[in-house]
């Protein structure tokens, strides 16, 4: 397996794994409805596959990198899905959730976002896919 960290953009589009401490617009109080609209959009145009539960993140290992289970990930690369379990579950403790973040070619909205974010401690690329 190949894996990268930090942003590679050599093709259509690129994914991470995410931790993050944005929330679904529902949960947002006092905003206008125009700001919810697009930070909704924002949010479902990169944000996949969020967990916020330490309950869920073996299905989203699974799910993410391509795998029936996560017992057949750990068969796979015991090592690497390990660190990737300890990563998620470390973060999710520190309260943030996790998800899939994926972006296309040219497209430096998205880097832009998390890179922003991260200058403020509100998001940590884990691991790229």
């Amino acid at each position: 397996m190949k894996y990268r960290v930090g942003f590679v953009t050599n093709s259509s589009s690129s994914s991470y794994i995410v931790a993050h401490k944005l929330v679904k617009v529902d949960k947002l109080e006092g905003l206008p409805e125009p700001v919810k609209t697009a930070y909704n959009y924002i949010f479902d145009s990169y944000f996949y596959d969020t967990v916020s539960e330490l309950k869920g993140v073996k299905e989203f290992i699974s799910n993410v990198y391509g795998y029936d289970n996560f017992e057949e990930a750990l068969e796979d690369d015991k090592e690497f899905i390990s660190s990737v379990y300890e990563l998620m579950k470390e973060k999710i403790e520190e309260g943030f959730s996790i998800s899939e973040f994926v972006y296309n070619y040219g497209d430096e909205v998205g880097p832009g976002i998390i890179l922003e974010l991260e200058k403020k401690g509100d998001a940590t690329i884990i691991k790229g896919i």
